[in-house]
């Protein structure tokens, strides 16, 4: 998988679907980070009242900041 393929929809979905935190936190984090949709879908998760989407959404802006 391309992350700069990825469309918003699909990472929302894997976010919504992350149901263990390496999955949120690592494996929709690392590819939504690489994204178009990073900083994007980073604030709106952050902004979550679900644990796995605010972490997958403070992770993707970590990744985001480090790569």
């Amino acid at each position: 998988m391309n992350p700069e393929n990825m469309t918003k929809e699909i990472l929302q979905a894997w976010a919504k679907q992350a149901n263990w935190y390496l999955l949120s936190e690592y494996t929709v984090a690392g590819v939504a980070a690489e994204s178009p949709f990073a900083l994007e879908l980073a604030r709106e998760w952050m902004k979550s009242g679900e644990e796995l989407i605010a972490t997958c959404g403070w992770s993707t802006y970590v990744n985001y900041i480090y790569l």
